[in-house]
């Protein structure tokens, strides 16, 4: 009896110790620690054991603002790169008295931006001297690279604003222009130019149209065509 005691006895220790051995161990000097706790102390972030906040980011460097005077060129872009205003004649007359020329000079620049290139063909538009609308005349020939058809268009739009009657010919032939915007641009400001060279060329060609959207822009071209260059700078 006291054999079967002893071997029961024995076995109910083992089976107490297959159940709880594993979330104890021994560390040095007999102390018994909960592993599974020291498990999940471990797995505590660096930020909570910290205090729970997480560290705070790098704060950059204050940006050196250098604020130095622009030459009359640099100004000049300035104004042409505004987002929403494009400047008036008499905000690039104030800033230089050369404001054309330098106004040409970032049009020929083909590393300036498009849209400012083209802020560029508009503000041409103010100038109605000998050599620029001969220059917009050689743009529209091809003397310079415009790179898309909207700045071909405003430089149509520029060109028929100080030319005047003479402007009716250089147009013309953008009337067939392989980009339907050239095409309406080049309507809309033969509907702008006076004299009757002007109005005969939309008749001409609203004879031979066969796209009736255009059909329709050159009937109302032809029917509000300007008579004189008072009422076509309405």
């Amino acid at each position: 009896m006291r054999v079967i005691r002893c071997v029961v006895l024995v076995s109910v220790v083992c089976v107490g110790w297959v159940l709880t051995g594993p979330a104890w161990s021994q560390e040095g000097g007999g102390t018994e620690t909960p592993v599974r706790e020291a498990s999940a102390e471990a797995a505590v972030s660096p930020a909570a054991a910290a205090g729970g906040e997480a560290p705070a980011p790098p704060r950059r460097a204050p940006r050196e603002i250098r604020n130095r005077e622009f030459d009359d060129r640099e100004k000049i872009v300035l104004l042409l790169s505004a987002h929403c205003d494009a400047p008036t004649k008499e905000d690039l007359l104030a800033t230089s008295m050369n404001a054309e020329q330098y106004i040409k000079s970032v049009l020929d620049d083909e590393t300036v931006l498009d849209s400012v290139r083209m802020r560029a063909l508009e503000a041409l538009a103010f100038f109605s001297t000998p050599e620029n609308v001969a220059s917009l005349r050689e743009i529209l020939h091809g003397s310079v690279n415009l790179g898309n058809p909207m700045m071909l268009a405003a430089a149509i739009r520029a060109y028929a604003k100080v030319a005047g009657e003479v402007a009716a010919s250089e147009i013309e032939p953008f009337l067939t222009h392989e980009n339907d915007q050239v095409r309406l641009v080049a309507i809309a400001s033969l509907k702008r130019c006076p004299g009757p060279a002007a109005l005969d060329i939309l008749k001409h060609r609203y004879g031979e149209e066969t796209n009736r959207f255009f059909q329709v822009r050159l009937r109302q071209a032809i029917d509000g065509h300007c008579k004189g260059p008072a009422v076509c700078e309405e």
